[in-house]
């Protein structure tokens, strides 16, 4: 070969190893087909390395994260974002917002607190809020709880302090979902349902008698799909049927305590379940069917008649994707609201308004469905684009499909999350409408 020649293969050798490494000058976790512009090293082809990336940076800066799930208390509000992370806000009296770094040191997942939010735990899959205290369930199965714990609905042992930051709770299995009550918590396991904490009337399905708060698993709950907790009652789903337990309404609309799950005749091809103060709502493909006390109109069926058995919710759309119950004790007595979400992601809901909490304008209690508006919308532009509801004590809060999170109701707490936010240019907002909690989801 001439020295010419020798000159050309050298370039052509030389341009063929740069144009490898710009091919492969990417993540080196990016696989690619075994070819002359891409290098052949084994890690490669490796799956990528599972690391621990701590806080994603909506829950260590001020920046915007995506909810993918929520749940609400008496008047605080957590939800787990699209990186897996915990983040509470609202009140904390007893602890049940979780504490910060703050108030109790650099503690294991103990994170940040910023603008009136707590990011509280990492590597949480659900979160169900109780009164006064919240349950995260991990992606291990484990579940680790806070807040107020004189009941033993946090730790499973009666202690009036207040329980920061988050404890597992033990002895448990592998949980597969939470329902949190206002003074109890259950989890659905493979072998049945366990709960633990208050059994004043029965929610924890154990005898009267018996003084133990810890985990106790409920009789008759083997193979259940699906557990919701009100205040003073659970309920659970299993091929379509439902069943419930705690403190009930017989025939003549008056309460009376069961500590053995209930089936709820008239009942089938249940799809979903939720539980409020003293009611019980379930969703069917044909619409929504509740039942339960009924003075704040919470049945919607457009009275105040109390039912043990379901009646059908009046003025809702057909098609519904979601159902959910809330409400608390006022004034010693159980009061409750309930909403839904119909088949175009639009909000629906009926029973109490006193606080705004049906995302209407404070009044009288709706005895049947409204839909719930945004701030500021015109009068055709609905709350729209939502997946789920969620409700509490006097507030409700909606998740979008794209992780935005919208509240309403009372506010006396910070519990709609818009604290912080800066003056609204249109107009002031009244007790009732809906208000975009601007920490989570995409700005449209």
């Amino acid at each position: 070969m001439n020295t010419e020649s020798k000159k050309v293969g050298a370039r052509r050798a030389w341009l063929l190893a740069l144009l490898t490494a710009l091919a492969c000058s990417s993540d080196t976790h990016v696989g690619c087909s075994p070819t002359l512009t891409c290098s052949l090293r084994p890690s490669r082809f490796a799956p990528p390395v599972t690391r621990d990336a701590g806080p994603s940076d909506c829950d260590a800066t001020d920046r915007r994260c995506s909810a993918g799930d929520l749940s609400l208390g008496a008047q605080h509000a957590c939800a787990v974002t699209d990186g897996s992370n915990l983040i509470c806000w609202g009140d904390d009296s007893e602890g049940q917002r979780g504490k910060n770094l703050e108030t109790v040191g650099a503690l294991p997942d103990a994170g940040s607190y910023r603008n009136r939010f707590s990011h509280v735990l990492d590597r949480a899959q659900q979160v169900s809020a109780g009164a006064q205290h919240t349950c995260a369930l991990q992606y291990t199965g484990s579940v680790n709880c806070f807040g107020l714990n004189a009941d033993g609905q946090v730790t499973g042992e009666l202690d009036p302090r207040a329980v920061e930051p988050p404890v597992r709770v033990h002895p448990l299995g592998e949980v597969l979902q939470l329902a949190a009550g206002a003074k109890h918590t259950c989890g659905r396991t493979a072998d049945g349902v366990y709960c633990w904490g208050s059994n004043q009337y029965g929610q924890s399905g154990r005898a009267l008698s018996d003084a133990n708060p810890g985990p106790l698993l409920v009789p008759n709950t083997e193979l259940v799909e699906e557990i919701a907790c009100g205040v003073r009652h659970c309920c659970f789903r299993r091929a379509g049927k439902v069943a419930c337990w705690g403190e009930l309404i017989d025939a003549q609309g008056a309460p009376y305590v069961s500590t053995q799950p209930m089936p709820v005749e008239g009942l089938e091809g249940v799809l979903q379940i939720a539980a409020g103060a003293g009611h019980s709502c379930a969703l069917q493909a044909d619409g929504v069917m509740c039942w339960g006390l009924n003075d704040d109109g919470q049945l919607g069926d457009s009275s105040t008649l109390s039912s043990a058995s379901p009646v059908r919710v009046r003025g809702i759309p057909v098609v519904v994707g979601y159902v959910a119950a809330g409400g608390g004790v006022m004034e010693g007595q159980l009061a409750g609201h309930s909403c839904a979400v119909d088949g175009v992601g639009q909000v629906w809901c009926w029973g109490r308004n006193a606080e705004g909490q049906l995302g209407r304008v404070v009044s009288a209690d709706h005895l049947k469905p409204e839909v719930v508006q945004e701030y500021g919308a015109t009068r055709d532009d609905l709350l729209d684009n939502i997946s789920r509801v969620a409700l509490g004590g006097t507030f409700s809060c909606a998740l979008g499909s794209s992780g935005a999170v919208w509240c309403w109701g009372d506010d006396s707490f910070g519990q709609l999350g818009t604290e912080e936010e800066p003056e609204h240019e249109r107009r002031t907002p009244v007790a009732g409408e809906a208000l975009r909690v601007r920490r989570f989801g995409r700005m449209r």
